[in-house]
C-alpha cells in the first residue's frame, strides 16, 4: 500500500516531482526544450509557490496557539512559530532554522518565511505579504515575495483573493529556475471559522518564467486546481504549459481522488506520473 497515497494532513499541496511511469516518444521540439522535461520543473515550482501560500493561511487563521498547533500538526516541531502584534502591520515569521528538518508529511524543510498582515486581514482589499527568505523544501529553495489581496466575495458568493508572485527557484543541483504568477483563489470551503484543517480552495491564473536550463514558458490553469486541506496533493484539475520552443502539455490531477497519481499528455501521448 503506498503510505503517501493514504496519508491524511492538515496541508496543501507541496514540493510535486514528477515520475513518468509509461513512455512517450518526444517530437524534435520536445528535446530542444529541456532534457529533464519542461513540465517537472512546472510542476515543482508551482507546488512550491502553493507551499508557502498554505504556510501563510495557517499562520494567519487563528490566534497564535492555534497557528501554531495548526503549523505544527503538520511540519512538527520542526517550524518555530512568532508572532508579533505590536505595530500596525502583525508579523508572524515560521522559522525552520538552517539544517534541514523532516516534518510529518516526511518533507525536509529549513529557512524562514514572514508574512506581514493587516489586524483584518480578511476585510475586503486588506493586503498580506509572504517573503521567503532561504525557504528550501527537499533541497528545492524559495527566494522572493508573494502579495495576496483578498477582495470579498465572487458571483458564486465565495471568498476570494488574487495573488501575485515573484519568485526564483534554485533546484537541489544550483540552477535556477525564475516563476511569475498571477492568480486568484477561491474558497469553496471552510471560510470564516478559524480551522485550516478543513479548507477546500479552487485555483485559477497563469504563470511564466524560465526553466534551469533557460527555457521560457507559459502555464495556464484550464481547469480550476481543487485543493484539499485534507489531503497532500491537488486532487483534480488541469493546467496546460506552452512555450516558444517544444510542444504545449497538459497535466491533468484527476476527478477528486486523493492519491498521487496524475497525467502528463505531449502530442497525443499520454503518460501516468507519480506526485510527491
Amino acid at each position: 500500500m503506498d503510505v503517501m497515497k493514504n496519508l491524511k494532513i492538515v496541508a496543501m499541496p507541496l514540493l510535486a516531482l514528477l515520475f513518468v511511469t509509461s513512455s512517450c516518444n518526444k517530437d524534435e521540439d520536445d528535446v530542444q526544450a529541456d532534457s529533464t522535461d519542461v513540465a517537472q520543473e512546472v510542476a515543482a515550482s508551482f507546488n512550491m509557490d502553493e507551499d508557502i501560500e498554505n504556510m501563510a493561511v495557517m499562520g494567519i487563521e487563528g490566534d497564535l496557539d492555534a497557528k501554531t498547533s495548526t503549523i505544527q500538526s503538520v511540519y512538527g516541531k520542526c517550524a518555530t512559530v512568532t508572532y508579533d502584534s505590536t505595530g500596525t502591520q502583525h508579523i508572524l515569521t515560521i522559522d525552520f532554522g538552517s539544517q534541514n528538518c523532516q516534518g510529518h508529511d516526511f518533507r525536509m524543510r529549513r529557512g524562514i518565511l514572514v508574512v506581514r498582515f493587516e489586524k483584518r486581514p480578511f476585510d475586503p482589499g486588506s493586503v498580506y505579504t509572504i517573503t521567503s527568505n532561504g525557504y528550501a523544501v527537499n533541497d528545492w529553495e524559495i527566494n522572493g515575495t508573494k502579495t495576496v489581496t483578498y477582495q470579498g466575495l465572487n458571483s458564486n458568493d465565495q471568498p476570494y483573493s488574487d495573488l501575485t508572485a515573484e519568485l526564483t527557484i534554485t533546484r537541489p543541483d544550483g540552477k535556477v529556475i525564475t516563476w511569475n504568477s498571477t492568480r486568484q483563489r477561491n474558497w469553496v470551503e471552510g471560510f470564516g471559522d478559524f480551522n485550516a484543517a478543513n479548507n477546500v480552495l479552487s485555483i485559477t491564473g497563469t504563470a511564466s518564467g524560465t526553466t534551469a536550463s533557460g527555457v521560457a514558458f507559459t502555464t495556464t490553469i484550464t481547469k480550476g486546481l481543487r485543493i484539499e486541506s485534507s489531503c497532500s496533493n491537488i486532487v483534480s484539475g488541469t493546467l496546460e504549459i506552452s512555450g516558444p520552443t517544444f510542444s504545449t502539455r497538459t497535466i491533468d490531477y484527476g476527478n477528486g481522488d486523493c492519491d498521487r497519481q496524475a497525467t502528463l499528455s505531449i502530442n497525443g501521448n499520454t503518460s501516468t506520473f507519480l506526485l510527491r
